[in-house]
């Protein structure tokens, strides 16, 4: 196969894997991240820290909805996240780990003539805790429990949403890994499972196809040690409750896109980077009642975007 061909494959590939996902409701894929699941994945030396830092931003021009009574309106999309993680490698090969992170996400929706609520960012704390074992032959599982707080004007228990995960990747030779579990979203009356699977492949010493549904999709092309290029898919996702001081407070809302995207990545020791840039199919945002009943869907016209990521040990 032509490496074009093989291209414009993996493309269509990822469309296809994000078009069913994006149909109605969606996941939100806080901490599960190419750059953060990635590592998951990798054993770690011993000289490394078993401190890290992440952080990533991203922000989506303005959309116009595109049919409906709102048509032509124009809602912008924009999420910054910051995390540390720390882990412990308490098997003395480094194939078994505990971990916890907290982070810390700003959501920003503008929509001028939204007639729902007022509230334009949303502020979330996160804290997670999760382990990896390679206990079992030529299988790498990964578990995580995630607690998402997203309320400060209210402490109550509405507020308050949870992502649970199983992962496990499959060996099937050196240079191929089939990837099967499931993630499980609940809280704030807003409750889905979706299957994890898919398969990655270290086509050669320069490229790599990772196409994991639904959190990691791309070919990449290793340039030189240090830099990376690649052509992936991105999912935009997020769930909110309004404040109750709003305008229809306790509402709930959810933003959902998916992007093809053009990225340049580099590595240096403790230290992973990159750049994206790309324009998303259209998406979706909704707004139903407190018990998620009574939704409101607004589809979304394509609309370009830009992001940045980072993530260092220390």
């Amino acid at each position: 196969m032509k490496w074009s061909n093989l291209l414009i494959t993996s493309i269509f590939t990822i469309g296809i894997f994000n078009l069913s996902l994006f149909a109605d409701d969606d996941i939100d894929t806080n901490n599960m991240g190419s750059e953060n699941i990635g590592g998951a994945f990798e054993n770690q030396p011993a000289s490394k820290s078993p401190f890290s830092f992440s952080a990533y931003a991203d922000a989506v021009g303005k959309a116009k909805i595109n049919k409906g009574f709102f048509k032509k309106d124009e809602i912008q999309f924009a999420i910054a996240n910051a995390e540390i993680e720390a882990v412990y490698y308490y098997c003395p090969e480094y194939s078994e780990a505990a971990n916890i992170t907290l982070g810390y996400t700003e959501t920003y929706i503008g929509w001028k003539e939204n007639p729902w609520f007022s509230q334009t960012h949303f502020d979330t704390v996160t804290l997670s805790f999760g382990g990896i074992t390679k206990r079992f032959d030529r299988w790498l599982w990964r578990g995580q429990v995630e607690i998402n707080y997203d309320g400060f004007d209210e402490l109550t228990a509405e507020y308050l949403n949870y992502n649970l995960i199983l992962w496990g990747r499959y060996s099937i030779c050196k240079d191929i890994g089939v990837h099967m579990g499931f993630y499980v979203e609940t809280g704030m009356r807003m409750d889905r499972i979706y299957p994890i699977i898919g398969f990655d492949w270290q086509i050669n010493r320069k490229w790599k196809l990772n196409a994991v549904f639904p959190f990691d999709m791309a070919l990449e092309y290793m340039h030189t040690k240090n830099w990376t290029f690649a052509l992936a898919g991105r999912t935009f996702s997020i769930r909110h409750r309004i404040q109750p001081n709003d305008s229809h407070g306790k509402y709930v809302c959810r933003y959902t896109n998916f992007g093809i995207e053009a990225m340049v990545k580099y590595s240096l020791n403790d230290l992973v980077a990159n750049i994206h840039a790309g324009v998303t199919t259209g998406g979706d945002f909704k707004v139903a009642n407190s018990h998620n009943h009574d939704p409101n869907h607004y589809h979304l016209d394509p609309a370009g975007y830009v992001g940045a990521e980072v993530d260092m040990r220390f």
